[in-house]
């Protein structure tokens, strides 16, 4: 879990050389991603994983998970 700051992306690299979430994770020697997203301005809760499976059942509208907001 990261409390993700603005200004920060929540994709792993940016065109445009903006900061990404993954950079607030110093030390984590593994390949990791977020699970879903956030606005750039936006600041909230966000899933970091390592687990691909668990991301697409999480994200994938097929499995029709719902999303309180």
């Amino acid at each position: 879990m990261l409390n993700k700051p603005r200004c920060y992306i929540t994709s792993s690299n940016d065109q445009f050389g903006r900061n990404s979430v993954l950079d607030l994770l110093d030390g984590v020697k593994e390949r990791v991603f977020p699970v879903g997203r956030l606005d750039y301005n936006s600041t909230g809760l966000l899933l970091i994983t390592n687990d691909g499976d668990l991301t697409y059942k999480l994200t994938h509208p097929r499995h029709a998970l719902k999303k309180n907001i």
